[in-house]
């Protein structure tokens, strides 16, 4: 940012969508004992900005501190579905009582669009609502039922969900970068 601003450019901060999913998810004490060793790994983590950045940190934390426990690997997929929230345009994924609500701006003939050729399993779990007018988060809401799915699953299927849109947008703007 600092770079482009001495060059005059026009700063464009990217969107961190918030991803508030009831799963256990966190660096513990007998992974990283040392409590600032593991403030440093949280803030590199929050700083993350693309794919790439994530797998350098996840092979360095193999190479530190060596086999990544399950709750480690669940806060790196919350990592993966903010980052992959983030290109496709969602504000806010949020856990409820009995579905996930995903906030977005995406019309409904849009999300037809990117749908159209999703697997099955996919398309019959979700379902997009529009926000009243007073919606602060986004147009539309994009529900999913996950009656029967354990947390792990549910965060799998969401990420999944958010990789499945990424590759429609690209694919509709014919981008073939992944």
């Amino acid at each position: 940012e600092a770079v482009m601003k001495l060059k005059g450019q026009d700063i464009v901060k990217k969107f961190i969508p918030i991803v508030d999913i009831n799963i256990t998810a966190f660096i513990p004490d007998n992974w990283i004992g040392d409590k600032e060793q593991k403030i440093v790994e949280y803030k590199r983590l929050a700083a993350v900005e693309s794919q790439r950045e994530l797998d350098i940190i996840v092979d360095e934390w193999k190479d530190r501190f060596g086999n990544i426990p399950e709750e480690v690997v669940n806060l790196i997929t919350v990592t993966r579905i903010r980052l992959l929230a983030s290109e496709i345009g969602f504000n806010l994924i949020r856990e409820e009582k009995d579905f996930v609500r995903i906030f977005t701006n995406y019309d409904f003939k849009l999300w037809k669009q990117l749908t159209a050729k999703m697997p099955v399993h996919i398309v019959n779990r979700t379902k997009w609502i529009k926000m009243p007018d007073s919606s602060v988060d986004g147009i539309s809401s994009i529900l999913i039922k996950y009656s029967g799915f354990t947390p792990k699953h549910l965060l799998n299927f969401i990420e999944e969900l958010c990789l499945k849109l990424f590759k429609s947008i690209q694919k509709n703007r014919g981008d073939n970068k992944e």
